[in-house]
């Protein structure tokens, strides 16, 4: 990757300018000489998803079914129905976007871009998708289902007269995000806009992984151009190294199938439905076919179809199997890119009056002038150190309003002084905890050794809200049943926040929601019940206002520590804290030996049972 000259900026410029270019397009004649159109058959978005969801449901009702969905047949409804031929590529389909999904779930992508697991799951072209009820995604993952408006509210409307509860995972959450993708993808200049703007209301992260799922294209009608405009949009929004999984639709051949991902910037492979056959297809049964040769057999007239579609690029089909990765940098990426960029050329112009006030050289820049890659880490640094102020300064405002707000001050001198206070503090404090309620996660230790502790970094959160905590983060909070003191901290994981549907669990089950100001908060142990462990099991809904902050970091007996996962949104707003005041050697010093940490140890906080820990700050903040 280029970092300076123009060649590079005039790249990222054109890239920035893709989506205001119109798809190229070339004359009639030659069109019909190079590809087939995809079909111009346009069904409601809704009906797509029905009759997607009755191909579930029959294959469910089957002895050995590749697909198990609970739901699909109260979504299907008494209407729902889908042709044999259609609805056994719609199984295929779903049984190898499932697979290729939680393999993603299961990888960390290393890069020197953005590395990290992929938390964001981006589902695109069927509306009553039950992936996010029905598959174990890991916590902290964020779920964004994009359809129409009425097809979500078909949806939830469906889901809550079905006769089991669809719940997503404990510690992960749902984004319906309300938007026509046939509208948006053939809105040209306006559709990008369109189309990034619903993802991030819903809290989406450009500069983050996440995986793209298409299932039910082929219903909608795109044409070439929209199919074409629908994919850029996808690698605008996704980060570099980021997975495509799922259908194109055609008629297409197989090569244009590959090069419409690669117009996009996505590098991947195209399979027929036959070479992901799982013994229901004719061709080879769950191996992927080379010679595309029809071998027949299989259940019903598609299996020989299918199979005959699995040949060379002049092979065509209805619809293909895609996997693909993103080699591009998002627009979000980009973006940080050109910051990146604008301060290496201001330092390496000389510009004093940057570099001395805000961007001192930080411990990562400080070791990577030693390295091979000097100027690329100084920019890392820079950039890092950039955030870091960011973070200080909304950190004080916030605790200046709060201060402002319980004690009104006299006048605007006194707000500047409290301001001037509130910035010379750090971020985050230090808290030691014992017990197995946060395990495996934290202290994982103590399973074996009861005694085991580990320090926590916290960055205080001066007013929490569901502005500045997220489903899937784990915060440290005074216990509702105990006075407050230091020694009455617990750590949990916040499972949901307010407006989100609790189901209760008295004899007569309804869907409740969490009031305002407060959330629900679980341990991680799913071991331990209460009066084992405290939680929202034992104390009801708290009060956001008792959180303490975030625990970004943890170190533990023996040099052992790391981050602690959270949510994507808030693993990246902490990035630049972590790298300016965490000092894992420095934690590490004296461990173990909780009796050394004051406020450390001591027995279940608040009254805890035997899986509880008791939180104590250290009194002190360390660096």
């Amino acid at each position: 990757m280029a970092l300076r000259g123009r060649p590079a900026a005039a790249a990222r410029s054109w890239q920035r300018q893709r989506r205001r270019l119109p798809p190229p397009r070339c004359s009639a004649e030659k069109q019909q000489q190079q590809q087939p159109q995809p079909q111009q058959t346009q069904q409601q978005p809704l009906e797509v998803s029905r009759s997607l969801a009755a191909a579930r449901a029959a294959e469910a009702a089957r002895p050995e079914p590749l697909v198990c969905d609970p739901f699909a047949a109260a979504l299907a409804g008494p209407g729902g129905s889908a042709a044999p031929d259609a609805a056994l590529l719609d199984v295929v389909a779903t049984r190898y976007i499932d697979e290729s999904l939680l393999n993603a779930m299961a990888a960390t992508n290393v890069n020197t871009i953005a590395s990290g697991d992929y938390r964001q799951v981006v589902l695109l072209g069927d509306g009553l998708d039950c992936r996010p009820f029905r598959l174990p995604w890991p916590p902290g993952t964020l779920l964004f289902l994009v359809a129409p408006a009425e097809v979500h509210a078909a949806a939830e409307a469906l889901l809550a007269a079905a006769p089991a509860p669809a719940h997503v995972p404990r510690g992960c959450l749902l984004r319906r995000v309300p938007l026509d993708l046939g509208a948006a993808a053939c809105a040209g200049d306006g559709g990008g806009s369109v189309f990034a703007a619903a993802l991030a209301r819903g809290g989406f992260r450009a500069d983050r992984l996440s995986v793209w799922a298409l299932q039910g294209l082929h219903g909608l009608g795109l044409g070439a151009g929209a199919l074409r405009a629908l994919l850029a949009e996808v690698a605008d929004g996704a980060a570099f190294h980021s997975l495509l999984v799922g259908e194109l639709p055609g008629p297409l051949r197989r090569g244009d199938a590959a090069n419409l991902l690669a117009e996009a910037g996505l590098l991947g492979a195209v399979y027929a439905h036959a070479d992901e056959a799982y013994g229901r297809l004719g061709g080879p049964a769950g191996g992927r076919s080379s010679s595309g040769s029809s071998s027949g057999g299989g259940d019903g007239d598609s299996g020989g179809a299918a199979a005959a579609a699995g040949g060379g690029d002049d092979a065509v089909a209805e619809r293909w199997l895609v996997t693909a990765q993103q080699l591009r940098l998002s627009l979000a990426q980009m973006g940080i890119y050109d910051d990146w960029s604008a301060e290496f050329e201001a330092a390496e112009a000389g510009d004093d009056a940057t570099t001395s006030s805000l961007l001192r050289p930080t411990r990562i820049e400080a070791s990577a002038r030693r390295g091979p890659r000097r100027r690329m880490s100084a920019m890392a640094g820079r950039a890092f150190s950039l955030r870091y102020l960011a973070a200080r300064l909304g950190t004080a405002a916030e605790l200046v309003a709060k201060e402002a707000a319980e004690a009104p001050s006299s006048g605007a001198g006194g707000l500047l002084d409290r301001f001037r206070e509130a910035l010379s503090k750090q971020l985050t404090t230090v808290i030691a905890v014992t017990g197995a309620a946060m395990a495996p996660a934290i202290n994982a230790a103590s399973a074996s050794d009861p005694g085991a502790y580990e320090k926590l970094v916290v960055r205080v959160i001066p007013r929490p809200s569901a502005r500045t905590v997220n489903v899937g983060d784990v915060v440290a909070f005074s216990s509702p049943l105990s006075p407050p003191s230091a020694s009455s901290l617990l750590v949990r994981r916040v499972a949901a926040l307010q407006g989100h549907p609790m189901l209760t669990a008295d004899d007569e089950e309804h869907v409740e929601r969490v009031p305002p100001g407060h959330c629900w908060v679980l341990a991680d142990n799913e071991r331990l019940s209460p009066p084992d462990v405290i939680d929202s099991r034992a104390f009801g809904y708290l009060d956001m206002r008792l959180i303490t902050g975030r625990v970004l970091y943890r170190v533990g007996p023996g040099g052992a520590h790391g981050r602690v996962a959270n949510s994507p949104a808030s693993e990246a707003d902490d990035d630049a804290v972590i790298e300016s005041e965490v000092d894992a050697g420095a934690l590490a010093e004296g461990m173990p030996g909780v009796a050394d940490e004051p406020g450390g140890g001591g027995g279940g906080g608040g009254g805890g049972g035997a899986g509880e820990e008791a939180g104590g700050s250290t009194g002190k903040q360390e660096r």
